[in-house]
């Protein structure tokens, strides 16, 4: 079974909440300086076709705004701005374009857009290689996780993109910063290859992972990027906490989340397994559990339909129903909630902030069953359409489902 194929069988479709929509204007004013375009790009990730687009705009990439990553193995729509000086707006291209991306001027902003602007994703996702079996599966988990208002309804754990960190199981970045153990998160976050490394990434992690700790023949074999940054530092001396703050803020702050994540999702999987007839689907996290709608619409159970679960950090007040799930999941890594802290930085940390149990994915739909490969002629593919909201994920939905 797959569902990443061909790039155009996991479809990704940005979309803007209506009070965004509704700010948009057809030409520029000093009210509205900022261009909205919608950027398409297949087999890119976004920081690429952004790098794409400013050459085509003219502008440093660092001058145009987006609300989040989009998959790079998928073809998707997302939107981006850019401020406009007085008396260019009619100068901008309306369809700039390029090999994998193309965009289209859609009008004025009065902000640049952010998180806030956008009210989920539309995804239309091509599942291959069933066989009558693993579809009927599909059929009966679909069922089974539909409420009677024909949403359904699933756990909301982080996806496993999430976790690029633990790479190869070799252990979380952020629990060794806790530790103390500065050079074993750099080791694990830029000398650790990964098989789908590629390019520059590929040549830095292995150059890293053969030199380790001959930091001038590493400072000077290394291709240019942000990361070397780190390895320079060290080659001039410094220590390895040091090197670690060198690091691009974004890797920083997403070794923490990652390892915040994964609590979250320890910590949702123990609050849901109790409550009978759940699904299950193996993964290389831990088992993902996923409670039947009936269920969660009826006594006990039905106060989990609302609730929000934070990612963990020192300030969270443990609270039922949850607080037992989380000093359990913190228990498998030996630690409270007070020792979520990095000793001697301020950043990143571990900042709470709260997240939905289940995830809704509203106007959810699954074709009927038809041939794919000729080749195999008991080959069965389908297609699931859906929406779900912002910070959800839909390979986690298609977990769900048995995929």
């Amino acid at each position: 079974m797959g569902i990443r194929t061909h790039h155009a069988d996991f479809v990704v479709t940005e979309r803007l909440t209506d009070f965004f929509n509704s700010t948009i204007t057809p030409t520029w004013s000093p009210a509205s300086p900022y261009a909205l375009y919608a950027l398409n790009k297949t087999a890119l990730t976004t920081p690429d076709a952004i790098s794409w687009l400013a050459k085509a705009l003219s502008v440093k990439p660092g001058s145009i705004d987006y609300a989040g990553l989009k998959d790079k193995h998928a073809q998707t729509l997302q939107h981006i701005t850019l401020p406009v000086a007085a008396g260019t707006g009619n100068l901008l291209p309306k369809h700039p374009a390029g090999e994998q991306w193309s965009a289209a001027l859609l009008g004025f902003s009065p902000t640049p857009i952010d998180a806030s602007c956008i009210l989920g994703n539309h995804f239309a996702i091509t599942i291959r290689g069933l066989i009558k079996h693993t579809s009927d599966e599909m059929t009966r988990r679909a069922r089974r996780l539909t409420d009677n208002a024909g949403t359904l309804l699933f756990t909301n754990y982080f996806g496993n993109q999430r976790f690029g960190s633990n790479r190869h199981g070799q252990g979380w970045a952020a629990r060794k910063l806790i530790e103390g153990d500065f050079a074993a998160a750099l080791r694990l976050l830029i000398a650790t290859p990964a098989r789908k490394d590629s390019g520059k990434t590929r040549t830095f992690t292995r150059l890293c992972a053969q030199q380790w700790g001959d930091w001038p023949t590493l400072a000077s074999s290394l291709p240019a990027t942000p990361h070397k940054h780190a390895i320079d530092a060290l080659a001039k001396g410094a220590t390895p906490r040091e090197a670690f703050t060198k690091l691009p803020a974004f890797l920083q702050q997403m070794a923490v989340e990652a390892f915040q994540s994964i609590l979250w999702n320890d910590t949702a999987r123990r609050l849901v397994a109790p409550i009978p007839n759940v699904l299950k689907t193996n993964d290389d996290f831990g088992p993902l559990l996923f409670p039947p709608a009936k269920a969660l619409h009826a006594p006990p159970c039905a106060h989990l339909l609302d609730l929000q679960l934070p990612m963990l950090s020192p300030s969270t007040t443990p609270a039922h129903p949850w607080a037992e799930a989380a000093r359990e999941a913190l228990a498998e890594h030996d630690l409270t909630l007070h020792q979520l802290t990095i000793p001697g930085l301020r950043r990143p940390s571990f900042g709470e902030a709260l997240r939905p149990l289940l995830a809704r994915a509203d106007n959810f739909s699954l074709s009927p069953p038809e041939a794919d490969d000729p080749a195999r002629p008991n080959s069965i593919r389908r297609v699931a359409t859906f929406n779900l909201p912002r910070g959800s994920y839909a390979t986690v939905l298609m977990r769900a489902l048995g995929q």
